[in-house]
């Protein structure tokens, strides 16, 4: 799992916490740091402004433009294609030095004069994310020109690589991550009440229908978005190739961006191939098969196994025009079974709902609408969303404080161990003096036991706080009847 510290950022307030101190934490509450990137810029590479972009007279594939650095106009010779398209543009003036240290100095490119460089997200150190030079928009903070790019946090940032264990599914986004720091610094979850941008349209439910007979834990969540030839801004292009995320077009993208924000199994169906030019409601019908895979038909035709893959014929592209969006859950014990007993080829999703994704698809639903809504000006969603089966309930299990003290080998206050578990979103109720009855979040798929509660109480309360003790071996009394017996004789 990567993460980004601005990303993170979003969902938790780490003003008062360095990167150091940040790794650490991740460290000891079991989300072991593999590596940490932290991109920074020479201050004199800037914001600038492509004023105008004229073809070299001596050269085919060079443009001469006049720039924007904010303290003066410069005049740079530029040889990528996509310049002629660009408004806003990281320049390394005249002093700069780039990655490999690479100076940027006055030059001459075929007698023309250039005072600068144009750059591409790979001449920065950045991942690459376009051909040509990158074009900047204010998904990064407002744009001033001659602003150094290193005073943008989300531009500049800092890339966390995450080893996860197989069954912290919960902590496989950018929500889930954040989620445990919170718990470990004590602090509130920022809210994630995201405004979405919609206009009055017909109901969802007036386009679409569902039915399930599902008896296994799996639910799902639908919506309709409408627009033409769909746009991407560059904080998604910039994220996605900080934590290697690869998108074949702009929906694609924002599927996965919100995908790895929310934790949330998403989906994307082109609307006008489903319902083959009928003006009657695209139908789904969602089942439970006899090989421990639930299959998602339209009208009798499979378009995907839930949480394992999608037909190709049914996915849709930036350029469908209609799509139906689907978040989904399905218990990760079940998708394990079925893919393993059957062979099954698995897409992408497959890694995360066999680890157990998001249960919140409310939350993925509306971040991925917000992501489109944002960037593209005259997208619309049907109002409302169709759910299919029942949301996942958190399990219920009795612990004692005691015990829990017994298997960490301190003795932690109860009130302690409350405040820790209700840190973490379980519930707890007092049933007497030591035992409480809690309730497991529904996405911690890999509490079952008092032993995984004591597990997850000693990496918030941290290891090093436990008081080191000798050890001690007490051999059991093994005193019987029998051989009280044979001393009598």
């Amino acid at each position: 799992m990567i993460v980004t510290r601005s990303w993170l950022e979003e969902y938790i307030d780490l003003s008062d916490i360095d990167n150091g101190r940040l790794s650490a934490a991740l460290n000891s509450i079991g989300l072991e740091v593999d590596a940490v990137d932290e991109h920074t810029m020479h201050e004199k590479v800037v914001v600038g402004e492509v004023v105008s972009c004229e073809k070299h007279p001596d050269a085919d594939k060079l443009n001469v433009c006049q720039v924007n650095v904010g303290s003066e106009m410069v005049q740079i010779v530029c040889g990528a294609a996509n310049v002629v398209d660009a408004k806003f543009v990281a320049v390394a003036t005249v002093g700069a030095v780039l990655p490999g240290d690479f100076k940027i100095k006055k030059a001459k490119l075929r007698g023309l004069e250039s005072m600068g460089m144009i750059c591409s997200s790979s001449e920065l150190g950045l991942p690459e994310l376009e051909d040509g030079i990158m074009i900047l928009d204010e998904s990064i903070g407002e744009l001033e020109l001659g602003k150094p790019l290193n005073e943008y946090p989300k531009f500049a940032d800092t890339v966390i690589d995450i080893e996860l264990t197989a069954n912290r599914g919960d902590c496989d986004s950018i929500h889930g991550v954040a989620r445990d720091l919170c718990a470990a610094f004590d602090k509130e979850l920022k809210s994630y009440d995201f405004e979405v941008k919609s206009r009055n349209v017909l109901g969802v439910a007036r386009e679409f229908q569902v039915n399930s007979s599902c008896k296994v834990p799996s639910f799902f969540c639908y919506s309709i978005v409408e627009e033409d030839g769909l746009r991407s801004n560059f904080l998604e292009r910039l994220r996605l190739g900080f934590v290697k995320q690869e998108a074949k077009d702009n929906l694609e993208r924002a599927v996965a961006y919100a995908k790895h924000e929310s934790g949330v199994l998403l989906r994307a169906y082109d609307y006008n191939k489903l319902s083959k030019g009928s003006e009657e409601p695209v139908s789904f019908e969602i089942r439970e098969c006899e090989n421990a895979t639930i299959e998602v038909r339209c009208a009798k035709e499979l378009v995907s196994i839930a949480g394992v893959n999608q037909n190709d014929n049914s996915k849709a592209s930036e350029s469908s025009g209609k799509i139906l969006l689907e978040a989904s859950y399905v218990d990760p014990d079940f998708v394990v079974e079925g893919v393993s007993a059957n062979k099954i080829e698995s897409d992408e999703l497959y890694y995360n709902s066999s680890r157990g994704s998001e249960t919140d698809l409310a939350y993925g639903m509306k971040k991925l609408q917000q992501l489109l809504s944002w960037v593209n000006s005259g997208v619309t969603f049907s109002s409302g969303e169709v759910i299919a089966c029942e949301a996942k309930k958190g399990s219920v299990i009795s612990i004692k404080t005691s015990e829990i003290n017994s298997i960490i080998g301190s003795e932690i206050p109860k009130i302690e161990i409350i405040n820790i578990l209700k840190r973490l979103e379980f519930e707890a109720q007092k049933v007497d003096d030591d035992v409480f009855a809690i309730t497991i979040p529904p996405f911690r798929h890999d509490i079952k036991n008092t032993q995984d509660v004591a597990e997850e109480i000693l990496r918030i309360y941290g290891i090093d706080n436990i008081e080191e003790r000798a050890l001690s071996i007490v051999e059991a009394n093994r005193t019987n009847a029998t051989y009280l017996n044979y001393k009598r004789l």
